[in-house]
Formats: C-alpha cells, sequence, structure tokens
C-alpha cells in the first residue's frame, strides 16, 4: 500500500453466504462470501466451484476495479 497498490482480500468460506465487500478502515479492500454463494446479481443462488477455481473467478471479476493482472 505505500506504492499506491491496491489491497483485495478474499475471504472464502465453506458455505453458500452471498458476497460482501468493504474497505477496511486500514487501508485495503475485503470480499468475504462463501465459496458457491452469490458474488454479483447474474449468478444463481448456488453455484458449484472449488475453493481455488472459484477464487480466479473472484480475482477476475474485480481485476478492472482493483487494477489486478488477470492470471
Amino acid at each position: 500500500m505505500r506504492n499506491g497498490e491496491i489491497i483485495t482480500l478474499i475471504c472464502l468460506s465453506l458455505t453458500a453466504r452471498y458476497h460482501r465487500v468493504s474497505f477496511e478502515p486500514e487501508g485495503f479492500w475485503m470480499q468475504r462470501g462463501g465459496i458457491f454463494g452469490k458474488s454479483d446479481r447474474e449468478m444463481p443462488v448456488f453455484s458449484a466451484f472449488s475453493r481455488m477455481s472459484r477464487l480466479k473467478k473472484e480475482q477476475n471479476r474485480v481485476a478492472s476495479q482493483r487494477g489486478l493482472r488477470e492470471e
């Protein structure tokens, strides 16, 4: 964060909880939700993902908004 990077922490639980995003006072974005839960309005209520495939999906989804590179 010293160099102006945008930090995003994605915390996934083994649930179908909807995702919530907040900007934390410490200066980073926190996304919390379930591996199987909705992260945007177009998604179904439940989606089958592995932890790693969900993490990659979320990284790609927020890449342009947060200045992340797609991997």
